[in-house]
This record gives structure tokens, C-alpha cells and sequence, in this order.
């Protein structure tokens, strides 16, 4: 299965799955994930923070820090849990191509256990505070902070009802 061209793709689901901006999503996550544990973002995970932080309903009811337990927080949003499981599977290829993206802009690097680093700075927000993409920037950072502080990727992957 692959992407239609960038010419065929509705509007709006190509500027929300901009490549570029989710490339910068993923940056943020390799940011917050470094920070919480020392290493790379494991590339599973990487497929879960797009589906959170660019689905509205997930990301206002993140915790304001990541000193909610996350597994006590899902359990907490059945319903969240079910719609990001089932939009991770419909963005595989968005996240795939955020990835990609990454790779090739410098944004993103791998690590030698194959995880994602954020290359360089975190890139400034060129957004305007509190803006819609400011809000995914920040909850991006807060996901990969959280997710971070577990130690065991596929355990981050069972909590929200996917299989590694």
C-alpha cells in the first residue's frame, strides 16, 4: 500500500499530514524521549505520537505533565485508547513518510539500538503560541517524555491496544 501523490491528496489531509510538519512532531518526541531516558525514540513508538498529538480529543485530555502514570491514564480513556489504536493503523504511511522526511532533512537521526534522535536543536515554533500547531509541538514533546520514562517500548504499544 502506498500514498497517493502529493497532487492527489485532499487539502486538507495534506496540509494536516504535511510531511514536513510531522517530521517536526517526531523531532519534538526524539526531543522529550532523549531527555526522559538517555536514548532514541524507539521507531515503534514513533508510529503512535502522530495519531495522539494530531487527533484533538487525545491531545486536550493529555496531563499537563508527565507525572501522571500513563498506564492509569489510558485506562482512564477507553474511548482515546480505541481511537488512536485505530488511527495508528490508518497513519502507518503518514508516519512512515514523517520519518522519511526526517531522515533526509536532518531533523532526525538513528542512533546505534536503531532509535530516532533529534538532530541538532529543537527547531524554534514558527507558530504562533497557543496556536492548533503550537499545541501539537508541545503535546509532542510531552508524549515523548512520557512514553520515555517506560522502559519497555512494547509496553507503551500494548497500553494503547497495539502488538509490536
Amino acid at each position: 500500500m502506498t500514498l497517493p501523490p502529493w497532487e492527489e491528496r485532499p487539502v486538507e489531509l495534506a496540509n494536516l499530514l504535511n510531511p514536513a510538519f510531522c517530521a517536526l512532531l517526531l523531532q519534538d518526541a526524539a526531543h522529550g524521549y532523549q531527555a526522559s531516558s538517555g536514548q532514541g525514540l524507539p521507531y515503534a513508538l514513533a508510529y503512535l505520537v502522530l495519531p495522539i498529538v494530531l487527533y484533538p480529543p487525545a491531545r486536550q485530555a493529555l496531563p499537563k505533565s508527565t507525572a501522571a502514570i500513563l498506564t492509569a491514564w489510558v485506562q482512564e480513556h477507553p474511548a482515546l485508547q480505541f481511537q488512536v489504536a485505530t488511527r495508528t493503523l490508518w497513519m502507518v504511511l503518514y508516519a512512515r513518510e514523517a520519518v522519511l522526511f526526517g531522515l533526509q532533512h536532518h531533523l532526525l537521526g538513528v542512533d546505534d539500538n536503531g532509535g530516532l534522535v533529534a538532530e541538532g536543536r529543537r527547531a524554534q515554533s514558527l507558530f504562533p503560541a497557543e496556536s492548533e500547531p503550537d499545541a501539537c509541538r508541545r503535546a509532542a514533546g510531552l508524549i515523548g517524555r512520557w512514553f520515555g520514562k517506560t522502559p519497555d517500548p512494547s509496553q507503551v504499544l500494548k497500553m494503547w491496544g497495539l502488538r509490536p
